[in-house]
């Protein structure tokens, strides 16, 4: 695990180094900036529980349809066939993922645990650290390159969350999805990283 952290915050690095080529972003957002900041003020003003599996649902649930709408977003104005086939993969996979989010708040109720803070904690840094990675880049308002530099962000406190998740809970079912999250997610950060060095901007 701890390799694949290292190679996470390479990636991470590699991302902030691509945003700084060229002249920096003459407006105040790109469309896919704007729709992460706007996940991640919803999921920092979602009250938490203290259960570690509810919240990490709950809070998954959010980062999720972060995703899915910047997936959308890539499709309707895109053009690189190749970023719109991972868009549509991405849009499938987590929203399935959604469904069964959804079907285990619906059919469990709250175990508040000192585990619950613990996880909390660790999942609102995970969420801060993609909004200072984000905040730092200066993108050109490009639907392509932004959606790809700031996936790898989006994915990358997932993975994050995903791995503290892990630490702290037994639920069977959470845990194979966390599992299978990390697998999924750490390919496409790689896939989208070989994006962004095949079409440097410069």
């Amino acid at each position: 695990m701890g390799t694949r952290l290292l190679l996470l915050l390479l990636t991470v690095v590699i991302v902030m180094l691509h945003g700084c080529h060229g002249d920096p972003d003459t407006t105040t957002n790109s469309e896919m900036k704007t729709i992460m900041q706007g996940m991640s003020n919803e999921m920092n003003a979602m009250t938490m529980t203290g259960d570690v599996d509810r919240d990490f649902a709950s809070m998954m649930k959010l980062h999720h349809q972060g995703a899915i709408t910047m997936a959308n977003k890539l499709l309707e104005k895109g053009s690189s066939a190749e970023l719109k086939k991972m868009a549509r993969q991405m849009i499938d996979k987590q929203t399935a993922e959604i469904a069964r989010l959804d079907t285990f708040l619906l059919n469990n109720n709250v175990r508040i645990s000192d585990k619950g803070a613990a996880l909390d904690a660790d999942m609102k840094e995970a969420l801060d650290r993609m909004d200072r990675n984000a905040e730092s880049q200066s993108l050109k308002g490009n639907i392509d390159s932004d959606f790809a530099t700031l996936m790898i962000m989006h994915h990358a406190s997932a993975l994050e969350m995903a791995n503290a998740f892990l630490k702290y809970s037994d639920q069977p079912g959470l845990r194979e999805m966390a599992s299978v999250m990390i697998v999924d997610q750490s390919e496409e950060i790689d896939a989208l990283r070989n994006w962004l060095v095949n079409n440097r901007q410069f």
